[in-house]
């Protein structure tokens, strides 16, 4: 002991020191009166020495006095000695901080010491009210683990000890007495009692029990209602997943914030979300963003694979259920068919990636399948696991695939050997995968074999060397081979089940089919079991390509022209089936996709000057719809065909390409769609074929600019200036004017319009410093305010000469060329003479006066060239609308129109959709406008020639190319009823002496029709934004609407166009439902019923055109609704129809589902706040008699209304801020009279659950839908919205309390997309609440308010509004400003 030590231990000593006798006859004597004396002595003693400067200081004083207590045994020392701590307390000699540590951190503090104990807990209950509050969550959690030290029974005599303690706690956790914010005490309880983990002692349950069910209330306002049953949409052309998507990586769980008593569903695993992820199509990039998994992470997910193996087991299941006459149809057609394939492309991607391990999924497999007795799926399960296994086997160690030969004897029990199935039909594959997989593990088994024994012969020769002992085998082989894995093989016989199956394969294999891969599926078998055995493989693979290109050695060298229409005359042209490609294993596909890309290759490389052969261009298409070879296939297309071909400058290879993926690729990832547009705006197109290539080039750019979204748009707000320039053309203007109205759609329509204001601005000013161009004032009404406000600006608005001078200018010009020889026209209208670009008005009026055309014009049209074109072409529309607009009637209108159709059909001077573009995107007002539209409307219908070639080819032709094996025959049948040239017509050539060598470049898909679908949107959307010609429109759908049949995305089209122009449309109900039947109608013959709009639109759409009076009931919204709940629920019978999602223009049924009902619901004949009402009427006015059902509750039913509410225009979804503010405004909240708390009315599921009256909760349950289903730009009003329009309504706690469950669950949301509006909505609670407490006598829900506001201090806002609230609390009723007083730092009193 010190010597200080000693001093205090002596000064107790003294002060206490006791007499034999007096304490023997301590009960029968008078206590001397100077024991207040003594007592008095030793505090000053005490005193003394904590403020000696030149002693200890307390930090060596306290505990020392501590010890001295802790050895006292007289129950009246032990107070006396307590009194002395807690009076140097008082006298704030020392802190009650450092008081209650010292005390609390003593050895000896146990239930084993009642006095030192008891003392020191009622001693800490007396001063723990002077320690600042994060000091008394320290004293609270020691307090907590001294509660551990209890022990679980006691006897009566050690009642006091718990009691003590118990009374301590209870005063630390009295939200009355406030010592600290109980947001700290319910953490800190939480963090040392997990749930299902530890517990607490059972005498302190209660007590902490208690404080935890207190936070209930403001975990019901922080968790949005129905969270766990909400499901989002796949769909790849939004917006990436939002942060309300997003997991924890690890667990799966929601990332919540705060450790809260949330409710059970919140907290678990979310593997029902992730299996509905997984089993949509084309999910991937969805399910890796909610996850956070990165492909250069490879980290494995237990929790994934085990998602994995569920759906592999549900799909068992279903197979097991289909009925037995329709198990071959369902597998090869239905729904399941579609699922298994989906399955397999999942498994090779995260297993390729390194996100489950294959072993792992077929061990875990076979431990669900050993528990039920599955049969029926085996074939289709043993089809999925081949796909994996048929490319990997040769890479990975055979270790990793022999899990499988446990499955193989659970699934195939049977003794004797199966018979061969029918090879004729596709079903066949699956049958034979599991003999497939057998031949592919024994064939890895016998190669790692032979490579085990060579290493150990080679070990051995160099070891032993010249005369040396060579070492045993083992010793040779060092440990490095394993032959565990085959020697565990090679012990089992072929199994006999399969017997049938392994000798038909090696019969094949010797003798390998010749027909061609139509209705015979032996030469996939073969290509699916030997896809590793090259020799056996080279035959098969060799059959298939030479169906493709035939035989080259036989094959002369021909032209890159040919026969009509540019069409080769040589080369197959019957395509491989989907069906065969279907039933080839991803390794195989993988050999057929690489040998068609190294033949591509090689002829561009070789300069063959030979067409590539129709069929293996459209194999080839068919090939890039697979996404479990994209690295092959889209991304090799794009990053190497195309890259190589162009190169090369194999022109004639690269037109046939990009006319390829114009026409036939569907599906593809943003980041390809971005750079193949910049591989096609930096394309350098050669003299030679010219105009045919650029217009193929430009209408591939314009059509890819035209399916441009959000999802390809939002990588690159975060690029810079430099990055961005591949998104625009460097001389098109007509490209750059489509890449701005796609802009100002995508804005629009994802409502972004107050988000990366600075990239819009950025990309504009690059546009028009490449391209200077003005839009009309229709246009720009349209724009999104960003756009609109920078075309608005005159730096943005180049100056334009009139339409006057633009006459007088031409018509100079014309007296000027006549008097000039026509040898020097090439000379005077080549770039580089710099003269206005007058050509085609000059050449429109040689034709008009003179009926003919100088054949030295078309030598013009060479110097000048395609793309050069384009600014004559601008001006010669502008001409010709002020001279339609000047010319009067009658004949003269009908003879400009006549010369105009010659120039486009009979001299070949310019195409129609080339015209028509430019005429739609020019920036006219007033009548100007409408007199351009009339002109097209003529151009288009007056004379046959465009009218007649879109009812052939609509007629004869389908748009589902996938199914045809006869495309080309129809195309080639088109091509020479309506032929083709982009050059001067025969008749002309002749006079100029160049008959017969004009050859144009091969057409494989394109035609006029195809070719003006994108400039057909284009000019929609014109005559849209201009009211007075809506008849116009709405003949040249009548006539040209049918064209739609072969559109892209026909439903996505008009599903931006209603939402885009729908202030435009609103009150032009005809030309709507016109749109919808003309454009939907389009895909009547090739779509199955039912596929898209419901029975009671189709019926209104048939009305006579004066009928427009309809105004549906509920139960048409429930059903609408319905369909979308049961679609994403994937109930069955399914209502939507059966598709092929790779060439559908949806990935998958539930986003198929959702736009149909969005198009819909835009269509209607009503005003936006009587359908989005009704929409939300489908929830809050009778949800207790929605068709209900365990796989649909009403939650599904919220998230559905949710989900749609953000997929509508801003004045649809507004309408729910509308019904907040009327629930707000009206009696109910206003003026409570409930018997009830008013958080039993806002809990979801006792309200639901008890079928009660429910305007509140379901109200909220919608809200908080399309707050978890929206993107950041429709949600970044609700600050305003919240200050503007509710702020003067809420004068109730009831109000208040609603309000605070509306904004809870946003906040976690806005702090990661717009902390702004976090910091903007936490200063209006707190103005309400002060408005609130000023109105209302007394605030009843006080606690959960204050722990909602220490919540978003805590978790989002820190002290960045800490000026504008303390200003806030100083204003508010003492018991307000009691519990805030750790948020101000200020006095309560």
């Amino acid at each position: 002991m010190t010597v200080e030590g000693s001093k205090v231990q002596a000064l107790v000593s003294d002060a206490l020191k006791v007499d034999a006798i007096e304490e023997a006859f301590n009960d029968f004597l008078v206590q001397r009166k100077d024991e207040g004396i003594k007592y008095s002595a030793l505090e000053k003693e005490i005193i003394a020495m904590i403020n000696d400067p030149q002693g200890e200081s307390q930090d060596t004083v306290l505990p020392q006095l501590v010890a001295v207590i802790s050895s006292v045994s007289s129950d009246s020392h032990s107070k006396l000695l307590f009194k002395l701590l807690e009076s140097v307390v008082n006298a704030n000699i020392a802190t009650a901080r450092k008081v209650c540590d010292t005390l609390l951190v003593n050895e000896k503090l146990t239930p084993a010491n009642p006095l030192l104990w008891q003392g020191s807990f009622y001693l800490i209950k007396k001063i723990v009210c002077h320690v600042d509050y994060k000091g008394v969550r320290e004293i609270m959690k020691t307090c907590l683990e001294k509660a551990q030290l209890l022990p679980s029974r006691f006897s009566t005599s050690e009642y006091p000890n718990v009691t003590a303690l118990e009374l301590t706690l209870k005063h630390i956790l009295d939200r009355q007495v406030c010592l600290l914010p109980a947001y700290f005490i319910v953490n800190e309880i939480r963090k040392m009692y997990p749930e299902n983990k530890d517990w607490p002692h059972w005498k302190l349950a209660g007590l902490l029990s208690e404080v935890v069910d207190s936070f209930r209330p403001l975990v019901q306002m922080l968790s949005p209602i129905g969270r766990p049953l909400m499901f989002p949409v796949v769909d790849p052309s939004a917006h990436g997943v939002h942060h309300s998507w997003k997991l924890e990586q690890g667990t799966l769980k929601l990332a919540l914030k705060g450790n809260l008593p949330y409710e059970k569903e919140y907290t678990e695993p979310q593997t029902r979300l992730i299996r509905y992820v997984l089993e949509q199509p084309y999910s991937r990039e969805v399910l890796c963003g909610m996850l956070g998994l990165q492909k250069q992470h490879k980290q494995r997910h237990a929790v994934l694979e085990e998602q994995l193996v569920e759906l592999l087991v549900q799909a068992m299941e279903r197979a097991e259920n289909t009925p037995e006459q329709d198990s071959d149809a369902a597998d090869e057609l239905g729904v399941s068919h579609w699922l298994w394939h989906h399955l397999s492309s999942q498994i090779i991607y995260f297993v390729l990636f390194q996100f489950a391990s294959f072993s792992h999924l077929v061990t875990l497999l076979h431990e669900k399948l050993a528990e039920r007795k599955l049969r029926k799926g085996r074939d289709q399960l043993m089809w999925v696991l081949l796909q994996y296994i048929s490319g990997s086997i040769q890479k990975n160690p055979l270790a990793e695939f022999l899990p499988l030969l446990r499955l193989y004897d659970l699934l195939y029990p049977e003794r004797e050997p199966l018979p061969v199935p029918d090879y004729t039909r596709p079903i066949c594959v699956h049958q034979m995968a599991v003999a497939c997989i057998w031949i592919h593990i024994v064939k890895k088994a016998q190669t790692e074999q032979q490579n085990a024994q060579k290493e150990i012969a080679a070990a051995s020769a160099a070891a032993a060397g010249p005369g040396g002992i060579a070492p045993s085998p083992a010793t040779a082989a060092g440990g490095k081979t394993d032959s565990r894995a085959f020697t565990t093989l090679l012990q089992r016989h072929f199994p006999q089940a399969l017997k049938n199956h392994q000798e038909f394969l090696q019969h094949n294999a010797l003798n390998p089919p010749s027909s061609a891969p139509s209705g015979d599926y032996r030469v996939a078998l073969l290509c699916n079991a030997f896809s590793t055995t090259l020799d056996c493989l080279a035959r098969p693979m060799g059959s298939l390509m030479e169906s493709l290109h035939g035989n080259l050695s036989q094959k002369g060298s021909g032209n890159a022209g040919g026969g009509a229409g540019g069409m080769p005359n040589t080369g197959p042209i019957s395509p491989i089936p989907l069906a065969f490609l279907d039933a080839l294993t991803v390794h195989a596909k993988m050999s057929l996709i690489h040998s068609i890309v190294t033949h591509v290759i090689k002829c561009a490389q070789t300069k063959m000057n030979v067409p590539l052969a129709p069929a293996l261009v459209e194999t080839y298409s068919r090939l890039l719809v697979y996404t479990e070879i994209e690295s092959l296939g889209i991304k090799g297309f794009i990053t190497q065909v195309m890259t190589s071909v162009s190169k090369s400058q194999a022109w004639g290879i690269f037109h046939t390409l990009v006319e390829m993926f114009t026409f036939r690729v569907h599906h593809m990832q943003p980041q390809y769609r971005i750079q193949l547009l910049t591989l096609l705006h930096s394309c350098a197109v050669p003299q030679q074929h010219q105009t045919q290539l650029t217009l193929c080039v430009e209408n591939a750019a314009l059509r890819l600019i035209g399916l441009l979204g959000a999802a390809e748009m939002q990588p690159c707000y975060s690029r810079s200036a430099a990055d961005i320039k591949p998104l625009f053309s460097s001389d098109s203007e007509e490209l750059n004017r489509a890449l701005i109205l796609t802009l100002a759609r995508v804005i629009s329509v994802a409502g972004c319009e107050t988000q990366h204001s600075g990239w819009y601005k950025d990309l504009l000013t690059l546009i028009q410093q490449q391209t200077p161009h003005s839009w009309s004032s229709n246009t720009r009404d349209c724009f999104p305010p960003p756009l609109a406000e920078f075309f608005g600006q005159a730096a943005n608005q180049p100056v334009k000469e009139s339409k006057q001078q633009l006459k007088q200018n031409i018509e100079e010009e014309h007296r000027k060329v006549l008097a000039m020889n026509p040898d020097d026209w090439p000379a005077h209208f080549s770039p580089q003479s710099n003269n206005p670009p007058f050509f085609l008005c000059l050449l429109w009026k040689q034709l008009l006066e003179t009926e003919r055309i100088n054949p030295v014009a078309y030598k013009c049209i060479e110097r000048i060239g395609a793309r050069g074109l384009g600014s004559h072409l601008r001006t010669f529309c502008d001409f010709l609308v002020y001279e339609f607009a000047n010319s009067g009637k009658g004949q003269h209108v009908n003879k400009c129109i006549d010369v105009l159709n010659e120039m486009v059909w009979q001299y070949n001077v310019v195409t129609i959709e080339r015209l028509v573009l430019c005429l739609a995107l020019r920036p006219l007002e007033g009548n100007e406008a409408q007199v351009c539209c009339f002109i097209i409307q003529l151009l288009l219908l007056k004379t046959p020639q465009f009218r007649s070639r879109v009812q052939d080819f609509v007629k004869d032709n389908s748009s589902e190319h996938w199914r045809q094996n006869n495309w080309h025959e129809k195309h080639l049948a088109f091509q020479r009823k309506f032929p083709e040239r982009f050059g001067p017509p025969e008749s002309v050539l002749e006079t100029i002496g160049q008959g017969g060598s004009y050859q144009s470049l091969p057409t494989y898909f394109g035609n006029v029709c195809l070719r003006f679908l994108p400039v057909f949107d284009i000019t929609i959307h014109r005559f849209t934004e201009i009211p007075p010609v809506t008849k116009s429109l709405e003949t040249i759908l009548e006539h040209l609407g049918c064209l739609y049949k072969f559109h892209d995305r026909p439903v996505t089209y008009l599903y931006t166009t209603l939402h885009y122009y729908e202030r435009k449309l609103r009150d032009r109900p005809l030309l709507k439902r016109k749109l919808v039947s003309s454009i939907m109608g389009s895909l009547k013959d090739v779509r199955p019923q039912g596929w898209a709009l419901s029975e009671a639109y189709l019926s209104y759409s048939i009305r006579p055109a004066d009928d427009l009076n309809w105004l549906p009931e509920l139960d048409y919204y429930v059903k609408l609704v319905g369909r979308l709940v049961d679609t994403t629920a994937g109930r069955s019978p399914f209502p939507f129809p059966a598709m092929d999602w790779r060439f559908n223009e949806f990935p998958n049924a539930s986003c198929h589902a959702l736009y149909v009902t969005a198009v819909e619901l835009l269509a209607l004949p009503a005003s936006p706040a009587i359908v989005a009402n009704a929409l939300m009427d489908v929830v809050l006015q009778g949800y207790n008699l929605l068709p209900v059902s365990e796989a649909t509750p009403v939650e599904s039913w919220v998230n559905a209304v949710g989900l749609l509410l953000t997929y509508l225009p801003e004045s649809y979804w507004s309408v729910l801020y509308d019904r907040i503010v009327e629930l707000l405004s009206g009696p109910q909240l206003s003026s409570y009279t409930y018997p009830c708390s008013p958080l039993h009315l806002f809990h979801f599921s006792t309200v639901v659950g008890q079928g009660l009256d429910a305007p509140f909760v379901l109200l909220l349950a919608v809200a908080h839908a399309f707050f978890t289903h929206a993107n950041i730009g429709q949600m970044g009003g609700l600050p305003q919205f919240v200050k503007d329009r509710l702020h003067p309504l809420i004068r109730t706690e009831e109000q208040y309390l609603w309000l605070c469950h509306l904004i809870g669950p946003t906040l976690q949301r806005f702090s990661v997309d717009k902390p702004k509006c976090v910091f903007d909505l936490t200063v209006e609670l707190y103005e309400l609440l002060e408005q609130v407490d000023k109105n209302v006598s007394e605030i009843r829900m006080i606690d959960p308010i204050c722990d909602l506001l220490y919540h978003i201090k805590y978790m989002f806002t820190g002290d960045q509004v800490k000026t504008e609230v303390e200003q806030v609390i100083r204003n508010l009723k003492p018991p307000l400003r009691l519990r805030l007083r750790f948020i101000s730092h200020l006095n309560p009193q």
